[in-house]
């Protein structure tokens, strides 16, 4: 019987504040990786290579995070699935700004 009985509300509650913390918590670094990848920061960090190796690697970085997204945000509730499609119309920014940023590179180079 007693596997028929909910949790305790306090319970629910500790369970739903330490989801939400983990969940900031990831949130908050994917935003840092995502922000690394963009192209100026990344010329600027390593001159020594070519624009356009950068770019490339920047995609793979960012296409990356994008598979991984729901793995590390989690499944449970409407939080995640909310904090992952922001996260990943996130993503698809960064890899449209980047594409901006190396098409401009390339006409200067011309």
């Amino acid at each position: 019987m007693s596997m028929l009985m909910l949790p305790h509300p306090q319970t629910r509650y500790c369970k739903a504040i330490l989801e939400r913390y983990l969940m900031e918590e990831c949130v908050e670094q994917c935003i840092v990786r995502i922000d690394d990848q963009y192209l100026p920061r990344l010329i600027e960090k390593h001159p020594e290579k070519a624009p356009e190796v950068l770019y490339n690697e920047a995609t793979q970085t960012l296409e990356d995070l994008t598979k991984k997204l729901p793995i590390e945000i989690g499944y449970l509730g409407l939080g995640p699935a909310i904090v992952e499609m922001i996260m990943h119309r996130n993503i698809e920014k960064m890899k449209l700004i980047n594409h901006v940023m190396i098409r401009d590179v390339r006409k200067l180079r011309m």
